[in-house]
């Protein structure tokens, strides 16, 4: 499918802008970064001294962590050898657009939301919980931690929602299946962090929501491309119509 006729519906803009708006807002109001929800999900992972007793967890650093880690980079590895071979073997031509269009999208989303750690002020669970007269408390702010949100290693899940908008138009029913994996996949992700007190699940939903933005954005730029193109070749149509008349 080339780019040129990548063109999303207008349920489909609908949808997804004002999705990505509402998630946002319920974001900002109910779901604050280190605020009530956040300390309440993740004390069960607390222990009396203030100590994340599955930070060192081998399971959670090791499979939940790196060996999840080097799936996705194996997945990423597999598009890669779609792409090239799209433009080598006619039979693969059809891996060209969703592996591109995934390739370009996930780079950009990790790419961004590293960005964003580098520059937060939100420092990590493990870093603001206190013992303080038997009673576990939040600090709200530290000034020399920090660069812990959004949610990293969610992002390796959460990008791959590129899936869903790579097949929408084309096979919607795949496209909702890779939506659904995505999404459990992110959050399992997120929640085996949060579980060792590296995030709170705040930083791994707006992963999520920067994730969804790129790829709207990108979709966006895209149909905008695929609008000029058509409406070039048009305007080459009719001045060769002319040429021959």
């Amino acid at each position: 499918m080339a780019i040129t006729t990548t063109q999303y519906s207008k349920t489909f803009w609908l949808f997804n802008a004002a999705g990505l708006l509402a998630y946002a807002l319920l974001l900002i109001q109910f779901f604050p970064v280190n605020g009530p929800l956040d300390h309440w999900l993740i004390a069960p992972w607390v222990d009396n001294t203030g100590h994340f007793f599955a930070r060192d967890n081998w399971w959670l650093t090791h499979i939940a962590h790196h060996g999840v880690k080097n799936v996705i980079i194996g997945l990423i590895v597999i598009l890669m050898i779609q792409l090239i071979g799209s433009f080598y073997r006619i039979n693969w031509h059809h891996y060209r657009w969703p592996s591109g269009y995934v390739l370009l999208s996930t780079a950009l989303t990790t790419t961004l939301v590293g960005l964003l750690k580098s520059q937060s002020e939100h420092a990590c669970p493990w870093s603001l919980v206190q013992v303080q007269q038997q009673h576990v408390v939040w600090l709200d702010h530290l000034t020399k931690a920090g660069h812990c949100f959004p949610g990293g290693h969610a992002s390796a899940g959460f990008a791959l929602i590129a899936l869903f908008f790579a097949y929408w138009n084309q096979q919607p029913k795949r496209a909702v299946w890779y939506l659904l994996a995505t999404l459990i996949l992110g959050f399992a992700m997120g929640w085996g962090q949060m579980m060792r007190g590296a995030h709170f699940l705040s930083h791994n939903l707006w992963t999520l929501w920067v994730a969804w933005a790129v790829n709207l954005g990108l979709c966006a730029i895209i149909q905008m491309y695929g609008w000029y193109a058509q409406h070039r070749q048009s305007v080459q149509l009719v001045r060769q119509a002319h040429l021959n008349h």
